[in-house]
């Protein structure tokens, strides 16, 4: 909660991360999606062998990190009922990664099933993107970030740096730190882009 600048208008506003904002009364508040049952979803990740461990940041994307590779993602807010099951359920996504419904689904024991979207594991990006002057929004549904006319998913994964990335990204960041390498991840002959930050790279994929 934070006092609101005078030009933000009352009401609900979604932030080009996909995060949203609420304006009332002077105030504003920081409106998240979350797990349907963290404590459940923590204790699942926790009790996986190779010690993942899970974390939030303050816009709720979440990241599980097994030491190296980091899944990086949101719950979407909403839910769909079911039949209550005895352990927690995680549905991998299948398909092409660029794709809307390219979504991991979670189900939790009280039936409930939550999407796992996923979401840019370093905030450098928008901040990048937004020095070029284009508008960008995220749709919390799918993870499709929106930039001018093009849209692009961003990958699950956040890797480590190697030895040649961190040359590459000293040579070629932007003032947001921020570099970009140009390829065709998953073959389509669209153009992809892998972001890479101090905090490590992730791909985002070209969509049509």
């Amino acid at each position: 909660v934070a006092p609101a600048p005078a030009l933000l208008p009352t009401g609900a506003l979604a932030l080009p991360d996909g995060s949203v904002i609420l304006v009332s009364n002077g105030l504003v508040f920081g409106l998240t999606s979350a797990p349907a049952n963290m404590v459940e979803f923590a204790g699942a990740i926790a009790g996986v062998s190779g010690g993942y461990t899970t974390s939030v940041r303050d816009n709720g994307t979440v990241t599980i990190d097994n030491g190296t590779t980091d899944l990086v993602g949101r719950f979407n807010y909403t839910t769909t009922s079911g039949t209550a099951v005895t352990s927690l359920a995680v549905t991998p996504a299948a398909g092409d990664p660029a794709s809307a419904d390219y979504l991991i689904s979670v189900q939790f024991t009280d039936g409930s099933t939550q999407r796992f979207v996923p979401a840019m594991g370093d905030d450098a990006f928008f901040r990048s993107v937004a020095a070029t002057g284009l508008n960008t929004s995220v749709d919390p549904s799918t993870g499709i970030i929106t930039i001018g006319s093009f849209s692009f998913k961003p990958s699950y994964f956040v890797e480590p740096l190697t030895a040649s990335d961190s040359i590459f990204l000293g040579a070629n960041d932007d003032a947001s730190g921020v570099a970009y390498q140009t390829l065709d991840a998953n073959g389509d002959g669209i153009t992809d882009y892998r972001v890479l930050t101090v905090n490590g790279k992730q791909v985002v994929y070209g969509r049509p």
